[in-house]
């Protein structure tokens, strides 16, 4: 394995996705090939080690991430992700058949993909259902596929989305691999504050896509759970003899931090305002972003768009697939050297408790004053990723006043309205609540499973009966049981959701029989036995209360959502810790009339 203390930081460029201005009507074509990548990695004399990725191929070039697409709202566009991975060569990654997949009978000669545009309000057959995968010429294809190409009609307010792979049980090596990029709407609001000098206009915006991964020392990516192979030397999970060879492991931890496809890169930038946009990429970390001197920052929006108003912030909370949207102003800090550094733990986010007494402790999402620490999901407190590796992301070079050009966004202040404040769907008379658990077991073999489910069913695998059947148009809410040890982000398909509150809750599993997916044998499944509530319901925290797609549910806690469905079809909601997704942490949802 290759050893993060042996390679440079701060010393590349940060890579600058190319951006694809759309207009209406435009159809792109980006085709998915296979790409050798340089991530900033050298060997024990200093030569460069490239890295093979999947990746996109545009006008005039290809890579990993892909390009940043941006639309408007209301523009019809179609893309097609065309693929065009080799069918002469292995995947990048071994694949673990004994989990649902494609049926292919070789997947060194052919490799499925599909692409999700995730957050995107869409018709299903648009969605990049997880069976609606497709090889190379479309010569295989999944039992969902429909369109060799996607329609997207925007119909949203100015967000940030992101396109990745869906692939039914390959999406953790898919895009591990590479198959991710950005996905911007714009629209008249956004128009607007930027005219007015409220937020930087595009020529200040950087697109930030952060992962973290595990490389070899010829400089591939790694991926552990093949039998005799090193295993993850953050989780340190052991491959017992009777596991699939390779096998999935509920947990993926890099001690690599890539920004945009490149290792702990810089960036210079001049002493003024700019806007990032955020996304974790990564399959199951958890960021805890801080800039090292303690610059206070603005987030001015979430997965679905803008906050009503900016939200002041130290410190930021950054779970799998969500995307942040922030203001960072450098104009006092001219000639400065500024790291983003991550506070975040070296297993799945488990929430904030007090120190003292992390045991009994309510699980918090946010860190409010200061004096909370990450707990372990028992009785201790998480390791913190180091300083000398995954601690570290990146860092902003701000250059000289001298050299500065008119400052941007010279009218925000902390009490502008970014948009119409939003008008709360109706909390009191919605069509359905659906109580729905979240368990995490052990199949047949003692591997972890990590399954959603309904209080009367308990838990059920993706291909199990759809019990989530919707009336068009109808707002429902939504009540996450995470009876598990972890926080999971959850993410539902064709809606932005807002977040209500979380609340501890009391009960026990109850352990039963169960067929193991389509297999022949039986492991041992569960159902909630729900005792009550704890304590009050705790509010979402204030940059928590725009619109959603990606939520943490926490341990211990139900976590509330409410949202409205409006497209009829076949849609899926999972956890976007992408190992638990793969196996079996994803369930089908059906928008019809239910009579």
């Amino acid at each position: 394995m290759l050893d993060p203390s042996s390679q440079e930081k701060f010393v590349n460029p940060l890579p600058m996705p190319k951006r694809l201005y759309t207009e209406e009507g435009d159809s792109l074509v980006l085709p998915i090939v296979e790409v050798e990548q340089w991530v900033g990695l050298k060997d024990a004399n200093g030569n460069h080690l490239t890295t093979t990725f999947y990746g996109f191929e545009y006008e005039d070039g290809s890579g990993s991430p892909g390009p940043t697409i941006v639309t408007r709202q209301n523009q019809n566009i179609s893309v097609e992700f065309e693929n065009q991975l080799p069918n002469d060569k292995p995947p990048i990654f071994p694949v673990d058949t004994s989990l649902h997949v494609p049926h292919i009978d070789n997947f060194d000669q052919e490799k499925p993909v599909v692409i999700h545009l995730h957050g995107g309000h869409t018709l299903p057959e648009n969605d990049g259902a997880p069976l609606a995968w497709y090889t190379q010429n479309y010569q295989s294809k999944g039992e969902d596929f429909v369109n060799e190409g996607y329609n997207y009609h925007n119909t949203q307010e100015a967000c940030c989305l992101w396109y990745h792979d869906h692939t039914v049980g390959m999406t953790r090596l898919n895009v591990y691999g590479g198959l991710a990029g950005f996905y911007l709407i714009k629209d008249e609001n956004e128009d607007r504050l930027i005219a007015e000098n409220i937020i930087p206009n595009d020529s200040n915006m950087i697109e930030l896509v952060i992962s973290d991964a595990l490389f070899d020392v010829q400089g591939n990516l790694y991926n552990p759970g093949t039998h005799g192979q090193p295993i993850n030397p953050i989780i340190q999970k052991e491959i017992q003899d009777d596991w699939p060879n390779p096998t999935v492991l509920d947990e993926f931890f890099g001690d690599f931090i890539m920004v945009n496809g490149m290792t702990w890169p810089k960036h210079e930038v001049e002493p003024t305002r700019y806007r990032l946009r955020l996304l974790n990429g990564s399959s199951s970390r958890s960021y805890v972003l801080e800039f090292e001197n303690g610059m206070e920052f603005y987030q001015i929006g979430s997965d679905g768009g803008f906050l009503d108003s900016p939200v002041q912030l130290t410190q930021l909370v950054i779970t799998p697939a969500e995307r942040m949207d922030i203001i960072i102003d450098f104009t006092e800090h001219a000639g400065e050297q500024i790291i983003l550094k991550n506070l975040g733990p070296e297993l799945p986010f488990r929430g904030y408790v007090d120190p003292q007494g992390p045991e009994g402790s309510m699980k918090l999402v946010y860190n409010d004053g200061g004096d909370l620490a990450i707990t372990n999901g028992m009785d201790g407190l998480a390791p913190i990723a180091p300083p000398e590796s995954s601690g570290v992301v990146m860092r902003f070079d701000v250059g000289s006043a001298e050299d500065s050009v008119q400052p941007q966004a010279t009218n925000f202040n902390p009490a502008v309205e970014l948009r119409t404040p939003l008008v709360p769907l109706p909390r009191n008379n919605p069509a359905v609540v659906r109580q729905l658990p979240l368990f995490n077991l052990r199949d047949d073999i003692d591997r972890t499973i990590v399954l959603l489910g309904t209080m009367e069913r308990g838990s059920l695998f993706f291909m199990d009966e759809i019990t989530e059947i919707i009336e068009p148009d109808t707002v429902e809410i939504w009540e996450i049981y995470n009876t598990t040890g972890s926080a999971h982000p959850i993410h539902i398909h064709q809606v932005q959701f807002e977040i209500l509150n979380r609340q501890e809750f009391d009960g026990d599993l109850v352990m039963r029989d169960q067929p193991l997916m389509e297999t022949g044998r039986t492991f041992q499944g569960a159902t909630l036995d729900f005792h009550g509530l704890k304590g009050d319901p705790i509010p979402p925290q204030p940059n928590e209360q725009g619109r959603k797609d990606t939520a943490l549910a926490l341990a211990g806690q139900v976590t509330r959502l409410i949202m409205r469905f409006d497209t009829p079809g076949q849609y899926v909601w999972h956890c976007h810790i992408i190992t638990h997704e793969d196996y079996d942490m994803m369930r089908k949802l059906e928008v019809r009339p239910v009579s």
